[in-house]
């Protein structure tokens, strides 16, 4: 009977959490399928620009590896320049994440503390991906300077929460009165 009431408990609780965990994205730069996702080991091939979020995986690197790209179920996004020349060429992203818990409602700039110099623009596409253009970057340090980004979501429905709890405990309910009723003839 506990177990059942935890489990009902635990749903609730993660649900809102969850967005964007293990949620498939399909990364284009520049309009291209040419990057490479850590689902495929980074390597080149069908398939190898869409990856599988996970917050402890790099998920992305660009076919010259100067950019890498990192997502987190939170809805952070951080671009690495990996090229160790503290520069970083003009692209395009766009992100499309398939299988969302929750509407993507914006993106905005997190932390540009090691930008020196460019500039970077993010636009929202429509309720499951977003574009990111940045353009001639510059960073304060060579040593894989990184931006980020965040989306925003739309808050997990509290109903359909409470109608998981709701229908949890009617189990219980349900449970307690069967076991009540096989006590009786014993």
């Amino acid at each position: 009977m506990r177990p059942l009431l935890l489990q009902s408990l635990l749903a609730c609780l993660l649900a809102p959490g969850a967005a964007l965990a293990q949620t498939t994205v399909t990364a284009l730069l520049d309009g291209q399928p040419s990057l490479l996702g850590w689902n495929q080991g980074y390597q080149s091939g069908a398939g190898s620009h869409i990856a599988t979020l996970s917050d402890s995986e790099l998920e992305y690197l660009s076919a010259d590896y100067a950019l890498a790209i990192d997502l987190f179920s939170d809805g952070l996004i951080r671009l690495y320049d990996n090229s160790g020349s503290g520069s970083m060429a003009g692209a395009t992203l766009s992100l499309d994440f398939a299988g969302l818990g929750a509407a993507i409602t914006g993106i905005a700039l997190q932390d540009i503390s090691q930008l020196g110099g460019g500039t970077v623009s993010a636009t929202l596409l429509s309720p499951s991906s977003v574009s990111i253009s940045f353009g001639a970057l510059s960073f304060t340090s060579d040593a894989f300077p990184s931006f980020e980004l965040q989306l925003s979501l739309a808050p997990v429905p509290e109903p359909a929460s409470i109608a998981l709890l709701a229908t949890g405990l009617a189990g219980l309910v349900g449970l307690a009165a069967l076991r009540r009723r096989q006590g009786g003839q014993a």
